[in-house]
Order: C-alpha cells, then structure tokens, then sequence
C-alpha cells in the first residue's frame, strides 16, 4: 500500500470512529474492569510468600511497596498507591509495566484483596498457584459421572 493511500485510509477510519462517539454509538469507559484472568492472578500473586513494606502515611492516600526476590531480578520493586477510600480501589495506582500499558494490574487488585477492600470472585481460586488459566470461556458445567 502506498504512503497516500495510507494515509486516505487512515484519516477516513479516525473520522468514522469520531462519528460513532459523537451520536453515542459508542462511549468511553469511565470505570475500569478487573477481569478473572487479573484476579486469577492478583490472588495467587496475595497467597504467594511476598514481602509487603506497609505505608507511608497520608492524609488522603497509603502507599504499599512490594519487594520481590530483588536477587534474582532487578527493579522488581513496585510502589502501589490505593486510596484511602475503600469504595475507589480501582483508582489505585502501581508503577509496574503492566499497569502502564493496561492501566491496573495484579498489585493494584492484589493490595485491594489483602486489605480487604473486595473479594475475588470463587472462579480465581479453583486455578491451582503457579498455574495460568486457559484461553476461552470457563465451562460452567462439571463433567458428568465424576466424583467431586
């Protein structure tokens, strides 16, 4: 394809995009969504064995650092911040890559778990630690003739 015809391409899929926000098609996203592959790994990641450095106290905010085998790799510590208000844990902040890209990660509801501040849905903890959940759908039905 042609540097034009890029371009042309480009600039007719941003002002169809800006059409559809702007007769309400679509919507941004105010609030932002934990999904069960992130609390999967937020509760493994809280009944793992991780040293927790406990706040700095504030008047609005409490800061919570994580030190992860600093030995085995570098820059592993990650500040995370949740407000003092335990409604508004989604607007915790950490300074992991991970939250930089997504903007919330395992720390972040991780913390919120440990404090307290929400329970985990039961479907991330039937995945055993150290194991990944696997893609698609989880089946909501046990497999027959098994005894559980």
């Amino acid at each position: 394809m042609s540097l034009w015809r890029f371009k042309v391409l480009t600039l007719e899929i941003v002002e169809k995009w800006s059409k559809s926000y702007e007769r309400g098609l679509k919507q941004f996203s105010k609030k932002q969504t934990v999904t069960l592959d992130l609390w999967t790994n937020a509760y493994q990641w809280t009944t793992s064995n991780r040293s927790i450095l406990w706040p700095e106290l504030d008047d609005t905010i409490e800061y919570y650092y994580s030190f992860d085998q600093y030995k085995i790799k570098a820059f592993n510590v990650w500040c995370v911040t949740l407000p003092v208000d335990k409604l508004r844990w989604l607007n915790g902040l950490c300074d992991c890559p991970v939250f930089f890209k997504k903007f919330m990660c395992k720390h972040v509801v991780g913390m919120a778990i440990r404090l307290n501040y929400c329970r985990p849905p039961p479907a991330a903890k039937d995945i055993p630690p150290d194991e990944k959940r696997r893609r698609g759908r989880p089946s909501k039905a046990k497999k027959a003739l098994l005894i559980q």
